[in-house]
């Protein structure tokens, strides 16, 4: 029993520690959360300027003027073998 003593200190000791560490764990999430939404944030950007670039390329592919269509149109299609039925 006379060991007894000396605990209550150390567990006066251990709360305020407990309570730091806690605390520090707490502002290390919220470090991880504004970093995580700053990346979202960069992410629907990067994703929206992409669409727009798709959209881009769509337009110039579908337009009647470019020129691979235009070439697949012209092409020789006399020289290439035909399947006769």
């Amino acid at each position: 029993m006379g060991e007894i003593w000396i605990l209550v200190p150390l567990a006066a000791m251990a709360i305020p520690i407990v309570a730091i560490l806690s605390k520090n764990k707490g502002k290390l999430q919220k470090k991880d959360y504004i970093r995580l939404l700053d990346e979202v944030e960069y992410l629907k950007k990067e994703n929206t300027s992409l669409k727009n670039r798709l959209e881009n390329v769509e337009t110039i592919v579908t337009e009647p003027n470019w020129g691979i269509n235009k070439q697949l149109k012209e092409g020789n299609a006399s020289k290439t073998p035909q399947i006769e039925e």
